[in-house]
């Protein structure tokens, strides 16, 4: 992903030589779509608040738009990508810690996020998304920290999430997702021997499985 971002953020001139190399890196590809998707189900999971969904279901349905016309890269403003990632990236932090006196810190992340979606890659394409509850817009609140604007966007959050059996899902999902965000160890260093990806992937995927428990000694079978 780290180079992946690099790659986009200078793509304004060189759009179809991005899409080819997308085309021929499928594991680049791959962690992209990932993360994206990933992204999208860890937002929509946080935010609770009806005005809120409605900015961030703008948001993705117009991404996934100029996804399907391929035309995202021409569209946005991809050279503000790497200040998308570092806030998410910090906001996977708040999430892996999950920790109550951190929910201020979240609320700023995610108006951090905001803010560097609609006017630094978005540039402002849509005004309505900037719309506040207090008559004005998201620009006009001058003055005020994004702790002050805590009560005006993502006042209901679903954080700290509740450590339940079912969250341990989420959790895997978290470390997974903060694994790709940062690693920085390049794919082309992936044996090219069949044999041994095969058994790398193996063993790999092995660490993931559920394993059942191992059977009491004396109902094991005898090998003498």
């Amino acid at each position: 992903i780290p180079i992946a971002l690099d790659m986009a953020k200078d793509s304004k001139d060189k759009d179809r030589e991005l899409k080819k190399r997308m085309s021929t890196d499928n594991y680049m590809r791959c962690a992209i779509r990932e993360c994206y998707l990933s992204f999208k189900s860890i937002i929509n999971f946080l935010v609770l608040g009806e005005r809120e969904k409605k900015v961030i279901n703008d948001i993705f349905t117009l991404v996934d738009a100029h996804i399907a016309e391929g035309n995202l890269t021409t569209e946005f403003n991809m050279s503000a990508l790497p200040s998308l990632h570092e806030q998410f990236v910090q906001l996977i932090d708040h999430l892996l810690k999950n920790k109550k006196e951190d929910k201020d810190q979240v609320v700023i992340v995610l108006l951090n996020m905001l803010e560097v979606v609609t006017r630094d890659i978005m540039e402002d394409e849509i005004p309505t998304l900037l719309d506040s509850s207090h008559g004005g817009t998201y620009g006009k609140d001058e003055g005020m920290t994004p702790l002050d604007q805590r009560d005006t966007y993502f006042g209901e959050l679903n954080f700290p999430v509740p450590v339940t059996p079912k969250t341990e899902a989420w959790k895997e999902k978290i470390r997974r997702l903060h694994l790709l965000l940062t690693e920085k160890e390049s794919a082309m260093d992936v044996p090219s021997n069949l044999e041994a990806r095969r058994r790398i992937s193996f063993f790999s995927n092995s660490l993931f499985m559920d394993m059942p428990p191992a059977p009491k000694v004396r109902n094991m079978l005898s090998f003498s």
